[in-house]
Parts: structure tokens; sequence; C-alpha cells
């Protein structure tokens, strides 16, 4: 047993000597304070930290939580005493004790009592995966370090330790103090350009550099094309670029056709194109159709046409048929058409009863050419409209024919009524020898030539010899040729010795129109009183 032990501590110091030959920091844990959830005996939290590595308990170097309490959890931290940059953890755990030791977590923090920050979580599915020496990489700035373990009700794999244990025989922290590196012994300073004078504790590299510089140790200087100078630590490429350049180093000049000669950093794309060219680098030009030579930057579409002309590039021709050959950007279709043409490009024609134009979409007549209606203007007037002129919509007269009326001039006028009102019937106009409302009376055989007023049926003009408002009295024999005024009898002329042929020839013109009276049936005859003088 003690040969078996001997065998196994000198292969673990070879390990270690050959792990510390290739370290250039130092242990920064050793002596320093630890604490543990629980004490196990005399196997308290500094044995972990008292640069005595052997993995037996029985060697006094290890660190035991308490088996007995039945945790669900255990944590042993040490307090490095001051902020460290550490780069890596090396465990020595009891040797014969994974099933305690897997799923194991380490932590570091800065400040007690606030949530710690994961380095390493251990997540072997079996038991020969967990390694009970073992190194893990965790390059932080922190003051404290933390193992810790837990178990649950619900264990994430049935060869766990029923409780939560710990037993650590050596916890080494590798570093250096922030700001310093070195060869074993942390005796160099970080470079000057180090953001907050901080360093990699092994090799001196700079985590971050400060503004204006680059490089593993911060010593080259960022282009002055860098925009704020600000550029990548590791590649020295600019994070942004001043205006009008572009490229990694911003080391290019973006092109003139750039608006205000602006691009993006990493392409040289161009933000926007001056007037009249498009593409990523605007060296395309614009097309002559498009209006003011203006289009899109991204694919040279126009946004919008000369006249004449549409398309996405205003590369096409509106047609002849559209109104001054106007016609709309997307897809030609005609704003007006020319005269006597209809549809989307105008390439129908209008009815040709249309008066000269028709609605652009429906071909619907506007107007009809005489004679027509309705809304391709398709039907007749009706033969009783005056000269065939009708409504457009409805087809009904302006006027009826003499002898016609009602709305659609369809019905004849009284009888004897030459013309009567379009929508009662009532006379206008007589027949000769008629009068009245609807002209059903004839006028007095006494009137001249039968004609009489309308309304009161009363004469209009009287025979040579008559007066009176039927003219049925005779003139005085006095009045020359028998001539006398019509209203009242008075001579009009000095008396002639012709006066009695006169008066003569006046009662034979009214015994004829007597006479011709007989014989007719539809007229009322009216024999006036012959008044002898």
């Amino acid at each position: 047993m003690a040969t078996q032990k001997i065998v196994t501590f000198s292969m673990v110091l070879v390990l270690i000597l050959l792990f510390k030959a290739s370290m250039s920091d130092i242990n920064v844990a050793v002596g320093k304070p630890a604490s543990q959830s629980s004490t196990y005996h005399r196997y308290g939290p500094d044995k972990a930290v008292d640069n005595c590595t052997q993995l037996y308990v029985e060697s006094g170097c290890c660190s035991h939580t308490d088996p007995n309490n039945r945790t669900t959890n255990a944590h042993w931290d040490v307090d490095l005493g001051q902020l460290m940059t550490i780069d890596d953890i090396t465990i020595y755990y009891r040797a014969g004790y994974a099933t305690r030791f897997a799923g194991y977590q380490i932590y570091v923090y800065n400040t007690t009592g606030v949530q710690p920050t994961l380095c390493y979580s251990d997540m072997s599915s079996n038991i020969s995966d967990v390694k009970l020496t073992v190194t893990h990489q965790c390059p932080y700035v922190t003051r404290y370090v933390q193992v810790y373990n837990y178990r649950v009700n619900n264990k994430r794999h049935e060869w766990y330790s029923d409780n939560a244990v710990l037993e650590l025989c050596e916890v080494q922290v590798w570093g250096c103090p922030v700001g310093r590196y070195g060869d074993g012994n942390c005796d160099s300073v970080c470079p000057e350009d180090c953001y907050g004078g901080n360093c990699n504790a092994t090799t001196g590299a700079c985590f971050h550099c400060a503004p204006q510089k680059y490089g593993d140790k911060c010593d080259n200087d960022c282009s002055i094309n860098c925009l704020n100078q600000i550029c990548e630590k590791d590649t020295g490429n600019c994070n942004d670029c001043v205006s009008k350049t572009f490229g990694k180093q911003c080391d290019e000049d973006c092109s003139v056709n750039c608006l205000d000669q602006l691009c993006e950093g990493e392409t040289g794309n161009c933000i926007d194109c001056v007037p009249r060219m498009f593409g990523s680098k605007c060296d395309e030009t614009c097309s002559v159709n498009c209006l003011n030579k203006l289009c899109e930057k991204d694919n040279g579409s126009c946004y919008d046409c000369i006249p004449q002309k549409y398309g996405v590039k205003c590369d096409n021709d509106c047609s002849t048929n559209c109104l001054d050959r106007l016609c709309m950007r997307n897809n030609g279709y005609c704003y007006e058409c020319i005269s006597g043409r209809y549809a989307e490009i105008c390439e129908l024609e209008c009815s040709e009863n249309c008066n000269n134009a028709c609605a652009k979409l429906t071909g619907h007549c506007f107007d009809c050419v005489p004679q027509k209606h309705g809304v391709m203007c398709e039907l007749d007037c009706s033969t009783n409209c005056k000269g065939r002129l009708c409504e457009k919509e409805t087809g009904r007269c302006n006027e009826c024919i003499t002898g016609k009326r009602g709305d659609g001039c369809d019905m004849d006028c009284p009888m004897n009524c030459q013309e009567c009102t379009r929508m009662t019937g009532h006379c206008i106009v007589c027949s000769a020898g008629r009068y009245g409302e609807v002209c059903d009376m004839a006028c007095p055989v006494t009137c001249k030539d039968f004609v009489c007023d309308r309304d009161t049926g009363q004469c209009i003009e009287c025979y040579p010899g008559k007066y009176g408002v039927v003219c049925g009295a005779d003139c005085p024999e006095s009045c020359k040729e028998g001539i006398c005024n019509k209203e009242d009898g008075h001579c009009l002329t000095t008396e002639s010795p012709n006066t009695e042929l006169s008066s003569e020839k006046g009662k034979k013109e009214m015994t004829h129109l007597i006479s011709a009276q007989d014989n007719s049936d539809q007229l009322q005859i009216i024999r006036p009183l012959m008044i002898d003088r």
C-alpha cells in the first residue's frame, strides 16, 4: 500500500512540474484566507491553499466539508486579497471520490453578497470522465474564487453521491496582481497602452487597448481615417470610417458619384447617388427617358417618365390614341383618349352614333348625333319628336310635332286644334273658324274670313259694311263705301255715291257665307241680324 502511494505521488509530482514549467504567472491563492460551508474533523478550508498537492486525506493536505450534514450544497471560497488577473485554476481532488466531485462548478466574484460569475461547470456523463486533477481556463479579473457542488432529489446521474460534499486537496489560482505579469514572478508591468493598465498575467498581452491603439500589446496606432481613430484591437481594422473613405483600414476614397461622397465603410457602396446616377457605386447613368434623368439608386427605375413614355425605365411609347400621347408610367394606360376612342389604352372606337366622344372606360356616349338616344346612342328618337330630337338618356322628345302631345308625344291634340300644350292638351292655336279652350266652338260666320278670337269668339275683323263684336251690325249708309269703325260703327270716310252699292255688296257677301256654312255638318251656324238703314 505504501509503495502504491509513493508511485502515485511521484507521477503527480512529475505532472505538476511539467505543468508549472509552462506557466509564467504565479499561484496567487497560496496562503490566502479560505472558508467552506462546513468542516469535517480537522480538515479545514486552509488545507486547500497550503501548497500541498497530495491526494489523500490521511496526508493532512486536504480540506473536507462535513458529509454527515446531508446538505444539498457545499462550497469552498478563497479571498485573493486584491484584484488579480487570472488565467487558469487547477484543482487537486481527493483520490477515488469522483462520485462526490462530479457536477462541480467554479465561480469568480469581486464582492461578497452578489451573484458570482460562472467560470466552469462539470457535465461529465460517465464516472470515468471526471478528472480529479484538472486545470480550467478562467481568464477573469477577480478577488474571490469559489468551488461549488450541489445535489437534488433527482440526481443528474445515478452514480452521483447522495449528499453534496467537497474534498479539495489543493486549489491553485494562476495569475498576477492587476497591472502586472511575468515569468513566474509577476515582476513585469503591463504595457502602458493596455486599457485600465491590465494584461494577460502570463503573456503580458493586453485584454483591451487604450483609444487609438491596437495590437497584442497595444503598441500600434489606429489609422487616422478610422472614425475617432478607433479600431479593432487584434487587426487594426477601423470600426467605422471618417467621411468620404472606406475599407478595412479606411484607406480608400468613396466614389465622387456618391452623394456628398458618402459610402458604406466596409463595401464602399454609396449611401445615395448624385442626380442622374445609380448602382451600388453610382457608376451607371439613369435613362434619358427618366423625367429630369432621375432614377432609383438600386435598380435605375425612373421615378417618373418624360412625356409620351412609360415603363420601369420609361423605355416604352405611349399609344398614339392617348390624348397628347400621355399615359401612366406603370402600365401605359392613357389618361385621356383622342376623340372617338375609349378603353385603357384607347384601342376601341366610340359608337358612330356618339357625337364625337365617349367615356374612356365604358365607351358610353357623352352625347348623341341627332335623332338618336341611349347609353351607346343606339336607339332612334320617336317620329313624333319635332325634328326627331330627343333627350339622350330617356328618349323623351324635346318638342312634339304639330298635333301631338304627351310626355312621349304619342297622343293627338283635341279635334280642331292646330297646336296644343304638351302635357294638358289645351289648344294653343285653333283650326280656321274655331275657338274655345279645346276649339270646339265655331266662329261667327259674320267674322271676316271666319277668323275670331280664340278665347272670346269675337271677330278679329269685319267685312266691309259691318261692325260689332260679331260683325252683326251694318255700318251707317252715310259712311263712304259703307266702311265704319268695327268697335262703334262710326264712319271712317265721308259718304260717297257708291254707299248703297257698297252696302249691297256687303249684304251679298254675308248671304254667301251663311249659305256656305249651312252646308257644313261640323260648324255651328250663327245668323246675324241684318239691319237696314
